[in-house]
């Protein structure tokens, strides 16, 4: 089902390079193009958009510093009768009003134009949220800045990660991998984020814009944010350092484009050429941040930048699974099934520490998993890093079934539920993990659906099937309700229908498991939609204590949208609504964690929350004690919200 399919991969990145879309235009464009363009992501917006409703009664933009209150739309040229005020509280017709009065005015060029189109899909504070433009490689199209390093979250600071490949490499360069940053230009890092990344892209939630937005500060591109000024600098506050100041270096992105191919060995792309053809390609993969991922590195014991198919390495080592958001050439889709992984070169490449005497169990292919001694007691650690894997379904449940069969061989009752980080995927894949971990039948999330084509359509679809009586007499109700509330002019279902409503019967316990593992899962602030929706069932279902940080709240399923005509923007928008047992919404609220731990040092490899985790579940009457505040606080969480909604 297509709309299943689509509760897709968070998109973190606005650049993302797609076979079919359009570059952006190197022409001027005119007022009228400006204004058909948002007519098309207006109207978008206000047919398809789940939360337009909850997000009036929810954003109040007198209270927050984030959003659009301090861009482009406040801050940028001088025009009557727009910047006499403030939206006081964020209403969907007002904004829409505002923005046309902007680009009415005639003072926006290409550049400003886009940035102003990013700061709408912004103020949404929604996950799932994007607008992406195609970099077009034409002179004068569109503009990259960048400082000279890339950078990662390390608690409430950035660590340099890498320096810029077209930057030197001279010893002399101020800053080295490793340099722990705790201002740019005076302002602490999160307060920078809040004031002026977060107006380009706004994930909804503080620490998630923390997390995802940190280097965009050091890196920028005239399609998703507002340039630094040509000739300006970057002053960074370097811990034992003091103020270190580097120049914004700004280029074409045809130019940038260029230089980086003209390098000798690019450690971004791979060249791969197939013996039987002769056909070459480059692979490029993409972090979730939208910076391209170093091959040589992912490539274990590589340092050749251009192989073919045959060679042994890439037999051991599968670049396809080594990264959550990963982009590909058109030739490399048949590709994908020719190349095998193995967990624990996976779970290594990922970063994830692992201890001194991990055993990894050989089925767990898609989710590496290990067993390791702790008190005289074999414990398991499974890591589920994505929703959205290369392999299909089936494969990856038979490999989860086939290694919780091999920890009940092996005698492990307590399990480490590595999803940090987790950030979605598919919705039938998710509940079919969730339930492999209890032998009777899980309480699932609920969904309002869009009333829209996409869901419309789908129950219509399965009313229709042949020799399927039974689904499609209940997806025949289903879409009757969906039907009815689209006549009364809704743009939600009046009411949430559980997960069961368009997969009847497929959600089965797991019969294969004698009794329930005692399990901590660890969840932070960048699990969203599907890396929300697990750890909800798990907690709904007393599975799991959560430990870490609340997560994301990306709470629905977003579709892609037809590119407009002018500016040729790709829209996904949320249009169905997660809900939860109490009724409320999984936007912006997020699952929250049982056990508060310190997500936030990305550079660990998690050790101390995995050997925190090892220990709580090594403590069983502590543990016991634990899970059973948890799930009592919970219950009484939710009669609360019952009774307060009788």
């Amino acid at each position: 089902m297509k709309s299943i399919k689509i509760l897709a991969l968070l998109v973190l990145s606005t650049l993302l390079n797609s076979c079919f879309q359009e570059p952006y235009p190197n022409r001027p464009l005119n007022t009228n193009q400006m204004i058909s363009d948002f007519q098309q992501h207006l109207t978008d917006y206000d047919v398809h958009y789940a939360f337009t409703k909850y997000k009036e009664t929810t954003l109040d933009y007198r209270a927050q510093k984030l959003g659009i209150g301090a861009g482009l739309l406040f801050k940028g040229p001088k025009i009557e009768g727009v910047h006499d005020g403030v939206i006081k509280a964020y209403k969907f017709t007002e904004l829409n009003k505002l923005m046309k009065k902007i680009i009415r005015s005639g003072k926006l060029n290409n550049i400003t134009y886009s940035a102003l189109l990013q700061e709408y899909v912004a103020s949404f504070r929604d996950a799932h949220n994007s607008l992406a433009f195609m970099p077009n490689n034409q002179k004068n199209a569109s503009k990259i800045a960048y400082s000279g390093i890339f950078a990662v979250r390390e608690g409430e600071n950035a660590m340099v990660a890498e320096i810029h490949p077209l930057m030197s490499k001279s010893a002399s360069f101020p800053v080295v991998p490793g340099d722990i940053i705790t201002h740019v230009d005076g302002v602490k890092i999160r307060d920078y984020i809040d004031n002026e990344m977060a107006r380009f892209r706004n994930l909804g939630k503080g620490e998630a814009n923390m997390t995802f937005l940190m280097n965009g500060i050091f890196n920028r591109n005239s399609l998703q944010h507002e340039l630094p000024a040509v000739g300006s600098d970057i002053v960074l506050t370097v811990e034992g350092k003091g103020n270190v100041t580097l120049p914004w270096v700004h280029r074409d992105y045809a130019d940038f484009e260029y230089l980086l191919n003209q390098l000798k060995e690019d450690p971004f792309a791979l060249k791969i050429t197939d013996k039987v053809s002769g056909t070459s390609f480059e692979l490029v993969m993409v972090e979730a941040n939208g910076r391209p991922k170093n091959l040589l590195k992912a490539l274990v014991g590589t340092n050749v930048a251009e192989t073919d198919l045959d060679a042994p390495h890439l037999a051991e080592n599968n670049f396809f699974a080594l990264a959550d958001a990963v982009t590909f050439s058109a030739n490399a889709d048949k590709y994908r099934e020719r190349i095998q992984a193995t967990g624990k070169e996976v779970l290594l490449n990922e970063g994830r520490y692992i201890p001194s005497d991990a055993l990894f169990i050989e089925e767990a292919q898609t989710y590496p998993a290990y067993v390791t001694l702790r008190n005289k007691k074999m414990m398991g650690y499974i890591h589920i890093g994505t929703f959205s894997p290369q392999a299909q379904e089936e494969q990856v449940m038979a490999e989860l079934n086939a290694t919780l069969a091999r920890f009940q061989a092996l005698g492990v009752e307590d399990i480490v539920l590595d999803t940090l980080d987790n950030p979605g995927g598919s919705l039938s894949l998710v509940i079919n993990v969730a339930q492999a971990f209890n032998n009777e039948k899980n309480k699932n999330i609920d969904m309002r659906f869009g009333l829209n084509e996409n869901w419309m359509n789908d129950f219509l679809k399965m009313t229709q099937a042949i020799g399927m009586n039974s689904e499609s007499e209940l997806a025949r109700r289903v879409y009757e309700e969906l039907e009815a509330d689209f006549n009364k002019g809704l743009k939600l279902s009046s009411k949430a229908y559980p997960i069961e409503s368009f997969m009847p019967y497929s959600i089965q316990p797991n019969t294969g498991l004698r009794k329930k593992f005692n399990i901590i899962l660890l969840q932070s602030e960048g699990n969203a939609s599907c890396g929300d929706i697990h750890p909800y069932i798990m907690k709904r279902n007393g599975l799991a204590v959560l430990a870490g940080s609340d997560t994301m709240g990306a709470g629905g399923n977003v579709v892609k949208h037809l590119q407009t005509g002018n500016t040729h923007g790709e829209m996904r928008i949320t249009e169905s609504a997660l809900v939860d047992e109490m009724g409320g919404f999984l936007e912006n609220q997020g699952v929250k964690a049982d056990v508060a731990m310190d997500t936030t040092f990305k550079t660990s490899g998690y050790a101390d929350l995995i050997e925190t985790s090892f220990d709580m579940l090594a403590n069983r009457r502590s543990f016991a004690q634990l899970r059973t505040n948890a799930i009592k606080k919970y219950q009484k969480e939710v009669c609360n919200k019952l009774l307060k909604l009788k």
